[in-house]
């Protein structure tokens, strides 16, 4: 009888073993599973953070050339002696809204699904949130608020100014510089003249804000760089 009660609990003993030695095996392969899907969003994340510094450094560029040209239609006093390209650019620079909203799908499906959230380095994970839900969204209404100034100017140019019809550049819009109301609205429209500047001062302010985001994209990018060797 002890002997049996003695195999009987071995063997119970060898079933417990097999079950936890089970379930440790699946934990361990859960745990590579995830630790494989996190470093394959990072590598699609880092794709995704190169190409949103691409986009920053092309707009910015824009808001530079812009902010000259805002500076040759304010401070000019008289319009006619400028050649018609120089005053086709001032305007599409001045007028125009400029940027693009940050690459953000591979965050989202990270999100989504809860993997970032099952990234054990908190400084990475943190850092990730603080991007995308932060400085991008940041950046992002900077945008949405430029866009909603530039609908509202839109209809001040279709009712006061005049555009060239025989226009071909196939680019963008360009006024008629032979027809002198144009000249006219330029000196003397105060809500065209309004717009002119607080367009040059969102232009100002979003120029420090693309500017951030680059420095934070940059340095989770040598985050993730350090982390993907």
């Amino acid at each position: 009888m002890r002997n049996l009660l003695a195999r009987g609990g071995i063997e119970f003993l060898a079933v417990l073993l097999g079950i936890t030695g089970s379930l440790y095996i699946d934990k361990l392969t859960n745990e590579n599973d995830i630790r494989d899907e996190i470093k394959d969003s990072f590598n699609s994340l880092y794709a995704e953070l190169q190409e949103n510094i691409e986009n920053l450094d092309m707009w910015y560029s824009h808001i530079e050339i812009s902010l000259d040209q805002f500076k040759l239609i304010l401070d000019n006093k008289n319009y006619s002696l400028l050649s018609h390209e120089k005053l086709d650019k001032a305007f599409f620079y001045t007028f125009s809204t400029f940027g693009e909203k940050m690459r953000n799908s591979v965050f989202n499906a990270m999100e989504s699904s809860g993997l970032i959230y099952k990234i054990d380095d908190i400084r990475i994970r943190d850092q990730i949130l603080e991007l995308y839900q932060k400085t991008y969204s940041r950046h992002d209404w900077m945008l949405d608020f430029d866009q909603t100034r530039y609908l509202k100017a839109y209809d001040v140019i279709m009712d006061e100014f005049v555009f060239d019809e025989n226009d071909t550049s196939n680019i963008y819009w360009n006024l008629d510089w032979e027809n002198k109301r144009n000249f006219e609205q330029l000196k003397t429209n105060f809500r065209y003249k309004n717009h002119l500047l607080s367009n040059k001062e969102n232009k100002k302010m979003y120029s420090i804000v693309n500017r951030e985001a680059k420095e934070k994209t940059e340095e989770l990018l040598l985050i993730l760089s350090i982390y993907l060797k």
